[in-house]
């Protein structure tokens, strides 16, 4: 994915607008107590849906096919 891609992200159609790494503590997979040195970064996107910019892990988007 790059910049200006088309996503859906929650079943809404959203664009991104930012490509950037960060860190997320997923306390489904891992341990409760965080601890933000134990893990590395990983590609997330700045989109742009519903009129506000959120922050989103890369693997939480799927890309939409815009060809016909």
């Amino acid at each position: 994915m790059k910049v200006n891609d088309l996503v859906i992200w929650h079943g809404h159609a959203a664009l991104i607008t930012e490509l950037y790494e960060s860190k997320v503590w997923r306390t489904s997979t891992q341990d409760k107590a965080v601890n933000f040195g134990a893990i590395e970064p990983e590609p997330f996107a700045r989109i742009f849906v519903k009129g506000y910019l959120h922050g989103v892990p890369l693997v939480d988007l799927k890309p939409i096919n815009e060809t016909r």
